[in-house]
C-alpha cells in the first residue's frame, strides 16, 4: 500500500498550498501599503492650504509606505508638510526628484502619525506637478 503522506502527490499538494498562502499574504501587505494613496484618492476633508507653484521633492515615505510631496518651510529647521497623493507619475516616483507643483492639501485622518515635531502628513490634490 501507498503511504500517501510520502508520496508525490502529497508533497506537490503541500508546495501549492504553501505557495498560494504565500501570494495571498503578498497581495495583502500590497493593498495594506497602498492604502495611504487609496485614502489620498477618496479624500474629501477639509481643504487646509493650497499650493501654487511651490517647490519641493518627492520621497519615499516608509511609514506611509508611499510616495509622498514633501514641501519644506523657507526659514524652518523642521518644518515639513508630507503631501499623500492619489497618483504620482510614473516618471516622477523616484526618491529626491526635485518637483514644483500646485494643490490643496486636504486634513490627514489616517492611523500612521508623523514621525517628529515640525512633519505634518496631508491629503495632496495635485493639480500639476513637473520635475525640476
Amino acid at each position: 500500500m501507498i503511504n500517501f503522506k510520502r508520496s508525490l502527490v502529497y508533497k506537490l499538494l503541500v508546495i501549492i498550498i504553501i505557495l498560494s498562502s504565500g501570494y495571498f499574504l503578498i497581495s495583502i501587505i500590497n493593498v495594506m501599503d497602498n492604502a495611504a494613496a487609496r485614502a489620498a484618492c477618496e479624500a474629501k476633508s477639509a481643504i487646509v492650504m493650497r499650493a501654487i507653484d511651490w517647490k519641493g521633492r518627492v520621497v519615499f515615505s516608509s511609514a506611509l509606505k508611499t510616495y509622498v510631496v514633501s514641501y519644506f518651510h523657507p526659514g524652518s529647521i523642521d518644518g515639513i508638510d508630507e503631501g499623500i497623493v492619489c497618483t504620482l507619475p510614473s516618471h516622477l516616483q523616484r526618491h529626491g526628484q526635485l518637483v514644483t507643483f500646485s494643490g490643496n492639501y486636504r486634513t490627514y485622518t489616517g492611523l500612521v502619525k508623523p514621525l517628529f515635531g515640525g512633519q505634518g502628513y496631508y491629503y495632496l490634490e495635485l493639480t500639476n506637478i513637473q520635475a525640476r
